[in-house]
């Protein structure tokens, strides 16, 4: 729960940092394989599903510096890398602080099919390229190429591709104004490209969040994924159609008011299942929502 406050209070929430802290070196964690283990996962599991903030990550980050040494003594090299492989976010912190060095292994091991179609072996080309053969470089720069075509941005230059890395969003501008709920630049520009509010995300190798990779969510389903209420509303108005998927993503986006729009509007989950979103609820560490499913279980039929 400290972790939590911490992660979910604006600015830098110094005293619930600090209760972190004092937490850690009263129980040893540091000092205990198991334990470490355990914290670790623990956050991994919240920076994989929990609802990111502006500096979500920053706080993230500034945790796992108390164990940076500890990670190195305890595990070795591709074991933390194991631990790790389901966030290419947080991979990317651990290569640019040497807790992970790139290796052969780790470089066989992301270029296998399931992480190829995640782009991993993309994302981390400015680690990996001094490791990866030649067929295996052409075909991620060609695959670069096709999205930079497809989703009209630039990523050859180095300063943009590792800010983007940074940001670990899809970089196409319509998404970030969703992200952002900016509803008076995404009304425009959706206008003046005449873009379908039907359509679906395209595909980025910038993309982090683990929900949404190997996904192609419609306009709607992405705006309830990041809370975006303004531009939610908006395409409701344009009788884009409300559908069960939206209860995982709305969970995701931590927005009340989508999902009491859903509940209104009697959409029920996939499968009229409450439980599975109330589960997905917990995994997501969103409290807030899982209490409200729980108020209304009844009227829910949990």
């Amino acid at each position: 729960e400290s972790i939590l406050n911490f992660i979910n209070t604006q600015g830098q929430a110094e005293s619930q940092y600090q209760e972190i802290i004092s937490f850690f070196k009263t129980h040893k964690i540091g000092e205990d394989r198991n334990e470490l283990q355990s914290i670790l996962h623990l956050i991994l599991k919240i920076s994989n599903n929990h609802h990111r903030n502006p500096d979500f990550f920053s706080k993230i980050e500034r945790l796992f510096t108390n164990f940076k040494e500890e990670m190195k003594i305890y595990f070795s090299n591709y074991e933390i890398f194991q631990i790790f492989k389901s966030n290419k976010r947080l991979l990317l912190f651990l290569f640019k602080e040497g807790i992970i060095k790139p290796d052969k292994q780790i470089a066989c091991f992301i270029t296998n099919y399931k992480y190829q179609q995640a782009y991993y072996p993309h994302f981390f080309l400015p680690e990996f390229k001094n490791l990866f053969d030649e067929i295996t470089l052409k075909n991620i720069n060609e695959t670069i190429q096709t999205l930079n075509q497809n989703q009209q941005t630039q990523v050859d230059d180095k300063n943009s591709f590792d800010q983007k890395r940074q940001i670990g969003e899809n970089d196409h501008i319509l998404y970030e104004l969703i992200r952002n709920d900016s509803i008076d630049q995404f009304t425009s520009l959706v206008t003046e490209k005449n873009l379908p509010l039907s359509s679906t995300i395209e595909p980025s190798i910038f993309e982090t969040n683990s929900f949404l990779i190997n996904q192609k969510p419609t306009l709607i389903e992405y705006a309830a994924f990041f809370g975006s209420l303004k531009i939610f509303n908006f395409l409701r108005s344009k009788e884009i159609e409300l559908t069960p998927s939206l209860w995982n993503f709305a969970i995701h986006g931590e927005n009340l008011e989508i999902l009491k729009i859903l509940v209104d509007k009697k959409i029920n989950p996939q499968n009229d299942s409450f439980k599975d979103v109330f589960i997905e609820s917990i995994k997501c560490h969103h409290n807030q929502i899982a209490k409200l499913i729980q108020i209304n279980k009844k009227e829910l039929n949990l």
